[in-house]
């Protein structure tokens, strides 16, 4: 599928009319909608402080730009290192869910996905417990909270026990209609145009504001519902996942579209402009990442470069001897398999979420897919490393399809908040964000306030994308420390961690939240 006409895409472009996949599961906690914040919940008329850190442009000073003007005079905001996933953090996960125990972006390091965390998982579960990035270090996914083996992680339920007596009654069918209307009518209107696109973001990612439905009467005229419920209901439709801005393709396309434009004062035609991206970011993060336009690159080869620029963002952490022994590489029979999986994976994807698989088509450049010398870690991004998701599937014995697809998603939306920063802004000042602990909705204990914000934001897509998907087991586990999210907002009025920008973002989440009924 080509990205040409990313511009041209309305809202009722992607296949709404796909049948609710049936399964059956207990119905367990709710989490409320008492994240009825009003319109005034945000404190938006602080001055933005400038923020402080390593490799991170930002774009947000500048609220009147025209073609051929863009505040560049700023100092860039640098990357607060990668993401990496770990594998250690979760002991204590039940039967039917999946542990959360992710850690998230570190303001000076990596995301990387660690592996060390869940010990007790059947094979209805899938646990997901990975580090995200840190305010000092890489965001790692963790391996432990794994076990070995990812194939019977995830299932998908069969037969509608599931469905209460109200779900099928005629006064549930209304309020579902009413429900469905409604929410369509917030979706975002994306402006195409630079200047209208940049001083508009706010905007354009909330989905309450006051000349509109405000979100205490959406809450007070849509009950809560439980969890399971919710989420079978959300997942009948597309509707929800055209509300979470960072999988929406015109979102994307249009912050990495200012984000060249702040780094080269231009603007490409639309057929080359990731590539042109990725051209000038390169000069930027001084790592030269394979790219091409509609698709992602599967890189395994022994690309000095690509490897280096990991190394020295944090993202890998591998010595000169591993390297030279040729020990980061995966064998010819590897890569098939791998190949063959994540083709797959980003099926699944295109099948559950068109709009999401063109989307990390157009803003992802490659799958770097290399073995780790550290063996607690199985991928991650970094926003000095941004375009590139890091894969090592060796860590665990064997990933299965749904695995996959998760990994890339999370790592995904990462990818999409980096963007935003890079273009927006979201955080005052780095320095600050281990002076500002939020409960983390993965780890589900104090952490930096980066760490949680962008745990928030993973459970929720990864909600949205697991019901749509059918595994909803998954999307449970992740639903039930969303609650947490209001802390956020608490947290924030304290301590003004975030800019206007972010404030934005976090409203948008807490919106998301609520018209979800989660």
């Amino acid at each position: 599928m080509k990205i040409s006409d990313a511009l041209l895409i309305d809202e009722n472009s992607f296949d709404n009319g796909r049948e609710k996949r049936k399964s059956a599961g207990p119905v367990r906690m709710k989490i409320s909608d008492a994240l009825l914040i009003d319109e005034n919940s945000f404190d938006n008329g602080r001055e933005k402080r400038n923020s402080a850190g390593p490799v991170r442009m930002k774009i947000s000073d500048a609220l009147l730009i025209d073609e051929t003007s863009f505040d560049s005079g700023r100092e860039k905001r640098n990357s607060a290192g990668p993401v990496r996933m770990k594998i250690s953090d979760a002991l204590l996960i039940d039967e039917t869910s999946f542990d959360n125990g992710k850690e998230k972006r570190k303001s000076a390091g990596p995301v990387r996905m660690k592996i060390s965390d869940a010990l007790r998982i059947d094979e209805t579960s899938f646990d997901n417990g990975r580090e995200k990035r840190n305010s000092a270090g890489p965001v790692r996914m963790k391996m432990s909270q794994y076990g070995n083996d990812t194939t019977n992680y995830m299932e998908k339920e069969n037969g509608t026990n599931f469905v209460s007596s109200y779900m099928c009654n005629s006064k549930y069918k209304v309020f579902k209609h009413e429900w469905f209307e409604v929410s369509k009518s917030l979706y975002p209107s994306v402006p195409t145009e630079n200047s209208a696109y940049y001083t508009n973001w706010k905007r354009i990612v909330q989905l309450f504001t006051k000349d509109h439905i405000s979100r205490q009467w959406f809450g007070e005229t849509f009950p809560e519902m439980k969890t399971r419920p919710a989420l079978k209901t959300i997942g009948s439709t597309d509707i929800f996942q055209k509300l979470f801005w960072p999988f929406i393709l015109k979102v994307g396309f249009m912050n990495q579209r200012l984000g060249l434009f702040g780094l080269t004062e231009e603007t490409v035609p639309v057929q080359i402009q990731k590539t042109i991206f990725y051209n000038a970011v390169e000069k930027l993060q001084t790592i030269k990442i394979p790219v091409a336009e509609g698709k992602v690159i599967y890189s395994f080869d022994n690309n000095v470069d690509l490897i280096d620029g990991m190394n020295r963002s944090g993202l890998l952490e591998n010595s000169k001897d591993f390297i030279d022994a040729g020990h980061h590489l995966f064998n010819q029979d590897e890569q098939k398999e791998i190949t063959k999986k994540v083709d797959e994976a980003m099926k699944l994807i295109q099948e559950t979420n068109p709009e999401l698989y063109i989307t990390i088509n157009q803003l992802v450049a490659c799958f770097a897919i290399y073995k780790s010398e550290n063996r607690a870690h199985i991928g991650g991004t970094v926003s000095s490393a941004l375009g590139i998701i890091w894969l090592d599937p060796s860590a665990l014995s064997n990933w299965s399809i749904p695995f996959y697809a998760e990994q890339i998603v999370h790592e995904f939306i990462h990818t999409s908040l980096f963007y935003a920063e890079l273009v927006h802004g979201t955080f005052t000042d780095h320095r600050d964000l281990s002076k500002a602990k939020v409960v983390s909705s993965i780890r589900r204990q104090l952490r930096d306030y980066d760490k949680s914000f962008y745990a928030a934001y993973v459970s929720a897509g990864l909600v949205a994308f697991h019901s749509k998907a059918g595994y909803f087991n998954r999307a449970e586990a992740l639903a039930t420390p969303l609650i947490s999210s209001v802390e956020l907002v608490k947290v924030n009025k304290q301590t003004g961690i975030l800019t206007d920008s972010g404030e934005a973002m976090l409203q948008t989440l807490v919106d998301f939240l609520t018209v979800t009924r989660l």
